[in-house]
């Protein structure tokens, strides 16, 4: 599932969703998330959740997922 925040979001509202769904959602979904919230490279997220910086870093990503889970 990915899921994008920009920059003028604020932490606690990032952190907060980010917790939210991660409780809603079965354990085995993987929750990917990417954007310019600061917040989302400068701790760390909980489990199942994956920060990417930049586009270019989904493809290997993918590629790794489709390996593990075949």
């Amino acid at each position: 599932l990915p899921i994008c925040f920009s920059a003028h979001s604020k932490p606690q509202d990032v952190l907060q969703s980010l917790q939210q769904l991660r409780q809603q959602l079965p354990a085995q979904t993987g929750i990917w998330v990417g954007g310019s919230a600061p917040v989302l490279y400068g701790r760390r997220l909980p489990a199942g959740i994956l920060a990417f910086r930049q586009a270019s870093e989904l493809a290997p990503a993918i590629e790794r997922w489709r390996q593990q889970h075949h």
